[in-house]
């Protein structure tokens, strides 16, 4: 099972597709941190192809990363017509 990988020490492979966890300030009233997960692409030191509550995920800052799980087995039992 995939864990959490802190941006700090360690970045996935370019154009990698990935779970981040984000965090952006002063988002709520309260002043509190706005956090998240999303599906974001890292490519050239940059998380792209992903929003954050609406917004550029430029504009939040990314945490953390992890490796997409895989499908539970019952997903690749399934026949497509």
């Amino acid at each position: 099972m995939s864990k959490w990988i802190n941006v700090n020490d360690k970045l996935p492979k370019d154009e990698s597709t990935v779970l981040v966890a984000v965090e952006r300030e002063h988002f709520m009233h309260d002043g509190r941190m706005m956090q998240d997960v999303f599906l974001s692409k890292y490519f050239v030191d940059m998380w792209v192809d992903c929003m954050c509550f609406g917004i550029p995920l430029a504009e939040c800052r990314v945490t953390h990363w992890m490796l997409i799980p895989e499908l539970p087995e019952i997903y690749h039992k399934i026949k497509f017509l």
